[in-house]
């Protein structure tokens, strides 16, 4: 059984083509739909060969996956699109809920360099919101946009807690 923190297959794929530029899941989802659809040339369905059943099949498993991964990129340039026109609308921060906030946070970032990766959201993230990843090495980002609470010292000492025996140790991927 996995972990709790630990995300299917599917899911770290298809945020991994999220984070990358619209060209390159553009590209990659065309190469594996041209795969898809010259497997079965190589592989011949005759008779009863398995080869080739396993190419037909193969066919539709590499087509469902460039699906997935032009869904993805598409989605992460969309979001990066609508971030950007937040971040230089002159929106104030106070008027923004929790999860515009991480949007606006990670624009902030990604207008300085860095290379971000959402990990927050509704589901429970680990205390990890934003990944960075810049010439300075790999941050982690625990957004706080409480409308009707301080954020307190208790929060950082449980950052700090978390940073030490979690992200630490993790193995930089």
């Amino acid at each position: 059984m996995p972990r709790r923190d630990e995300k299917p297959v599917l899911q770290e794929l298809a945020e991994t083509f999220e984070s990358l530029p619209l060209r390159a899941g553009v590209l990659t989802a065309a190469t594996l739909a041209l795969i898809g659809l010259t497997l079965p040339l190589f592989f011949p369905s005759t008779g009863l060969n398995p080869a080739g059943s396993f190419a037909i099949a193969g066919r539709y498993l590499t087509w469902g996956l460039s699906f997935m991964i032009l869904v993805s990129a598409g989605v992460g340039a969309a979001r990066r699109w609508i971030d950007g026109r937040r971040f230089g609308s002159g929106v104030r921060v106070a008027d923004l809920g929790w999860s515009e906030f991480e949007g606006y946070l990670a624009e902030y970032f990604r207008r300085r360099g860095a290379s971000v990766t959402y990990r927050g959201g509704a589901t429970p993230d680990g205390g990890v919101d934003l990944v960075l990843e810049d010439v300075s090495g790999r941050r982690i980002v625990q957004a706080k946009h409480w409308k009707t609470r301080r954020v307190g010292v208790v929060i950082f000492a449980r950052f700090g807690e978390y940073w030490t025996t979690n992200v630490r140790k993790a193995p930089s991927s």
